[in-house]
């Protein structure tokens, strides 16, 4: 697990933001980070607690993304933050779950077939066909194919019996045409055990949404 602050100027709140499966802090090259502090989480290849005294804050608003939601709800309950507010984004704690996240049989093709042509049809699958693509250069990943790989396999590896609710989640947004988790699968998970915001996006979201404050405020309505 890597853990960069993007933002650390004594803001006295903070977005903890856990970052997808594969991608790096260029997902936020293009956000606006104002009135927040920003620790980035990604690359888990482990799973272990957050320091505590690093976050001192009064506010701590956590912000997970894909897989990145099943990386929060396995390390935040293992952490002793005090946290204010959990927003899911396309994604459930499940790794892989036939009703509630990636098919099993997807997660295994995806992993055994990652190469740098499938890593090409994942990106136009994410970020909404190849005008999309285009558009977000400065966003995509720049983390190498067999470092990305390395991670989906500690995922898929991931033991998980359950996955309920290990974090209490206040929030979770859902793209209605998902075409990386499912959509009919975040919403089997979601449905009664957080606020489901339905929205017009792609898997990834932040061609969408451009700052946190618009972010907070979408997940307010």
């Amino acid at each position: 697990m890597t853990q960069k602050w993007i933002k650390r100027k004594g803001e006295p709140a903070c977005i903890l933001f856990f970052n997808g499966w594969g991608m790096d802090e260029h997902v936020l090259d293009e956000f606006d980070h104002r009135g927040f502090d920003v620790c980035h989480l990604n690359d888990f290849s482990q799973i272990e607690p957050l320091p505590t005294d690093e976050f001192q804050y009064q506010t701590i608003i956590v912000v997970a993304w894909s897989l990145g939601v099943c990386a929060a709800n396995e390390i935040l309950p293992k952490s002793k933050l005090q946290l204010t507010q959990c927003l899911a984004i396309n994604g459930t704690p499940w790794v892989r779950h036939d009703e509630m996240a990636i098919p099993h049989t997807t997660f295994k093709q995806t992993l055994d077939g990652w190469n740098e042509r499938t890593r090409f049809k994942f990106n136009l699958r994410m970020f909404g066909g190849k005008n999309r693509l285009d558009k977000a250069t400065k966003q995509q990943s720049q983390r190498s194919t067999a470092n990305q790989k390395l991670e989906l396999q500690f995922f898929y590896d991931l033991e998980q019996t359950t996955a309920n609710q290990n974090l209490s989640w206040d929030a979770a947004f859902v793209a209605i045409n998902d075409q990386i988790i499912p959509t009919a699968h975040q919403l089997n998970f979601w449905s009664d055990k957080a606020r489901v915001i339905e929205t017009d996006w792609t898997h990834f979201p932040f061609s969408e949404v451009k700052s946190w404050h618009e972010l907070l405020k979408i997940a307010k309505q």
